[in-house]
């Protein structure tokens, strides 16, 4: 794989968990319970069923602790455990929460409540005491008309928000898995013209032929060889006595001559050389 197609998918992928980071939806948590309790609470993912986060808290002066919780998942479930000590008071779960929307968890043995958007009521609670302490003080004993419709509206309102995210969310990983997609695509055909062009190349180039001989046909060469260099050393041989024959009788002709000498030299060289021969031979 070459080194652009490398980053091109790395982009991709950077891509991608940048967007799961941007789109994570935050849930503002609130439990109310006993004061100065330990508690234990996981957040689980339902299909498969899997933990997705874990918060060790203790509760404040007056039974209540609030925190954040982030996840990209469209629904989750929840396990409270209150303890006191090392004694275990009550657990609970909470089923099919969705993202974003605020809930606050009643927790007290054989008492178990959810208050989804705690935050908006407990701001119209403290509207309506701040209305009420006014009416007190100005001594006018008028009952307030709370309109039965706000509280759906602001749920409402918040659902459809938390559903347009959703709905965004899943949009953008299907097109960045849709990129994805097509980036494995496209560096795969790639590789596979590589791989189809090496294997035209191999059937294109032409190749040795490979001759395998028998081992008797190989050892018959070996004695064929051997007979011919036998043959050489014998015919030389012969030459070398057939040359110290004809001076030994040069040597008889020239007996009285002055050549007798030279004849002598030359009839030792052949005898040497003769000698060498035989046993190079042996």
């Amino acid at each position: 794989m070459k080194k652009r197609e490398i980053t091109f998918v790395a982009f991709l992928l950077v891509l991608l968990l940048a967007i799961s980071g941007v789109y994570a939806i935050d849930t503002k948590i609130k439990i109310t319970t006993y004061p100065d309790h330990k508690l234990f609470v996981d957040f689980l993912e339902k299909n498969p069923v899997s933990l997705i986060e874990s918060f060790n808290l203790n509760s404040d002066s007056e039974g209540e602790v609030e925190f954040v919780f982030s996840t990209e998942n469209s629904v989750f479930d929840v396990s409270v455990f209150v303890f006191n000590g090392g004694e275990q008071i009550c657990k609970n779960k909470f089923e099919d929460l969705i993202p974003g929307e605020p809930v606050n968890f009643i927790m007290y043995p054989g008492n178990f409540e959810i208050i989804k958007n705690y935050d908006e009521l407990e701001e119209e609670n403290i509207t309506e005491e701040e209305n009420l302490t006014i009416e007190v003080e100005q001594e006018e004993i008028v009952e307030e008309e709370i309109p039965i419709d706000s509280v759906p509206i602001t749920g409402m309102a918040t659902s459809e928000e938390t559903g347009e995210n959703f709905l965004m969310g899943n949009i953008i990983y299907f097109v960045v898995g849709f990129l994805v997609l097509v980036a494995l695509v496209f560096v795969g055909s790639l590789k596979l013209k590589s791989i189809q062009k090496t294997k035209n190349y191999s059937q294109e180039k032409p190749q040795k032929e490979i001759k395998v001989k028998k081992l008797s046909e190989k050892l018959q060469e070996m004695k064929e060889d051997q007979k011919d260099k036998i043959g050489d050393f014998q015919g030389a041989i012969e030459e070398a006595e057939k040359k110290i024959k004809d001076a030994q009788k040069e040597i008889n002709k020239l007996k009285n001559a002055g050549k007798i000498e030279e004849l002598e030299k030359r009839m030792k060289e052949d005898q040497e050389a003769l000698k060498k021969l035989k046993d190079e031979e042996d």
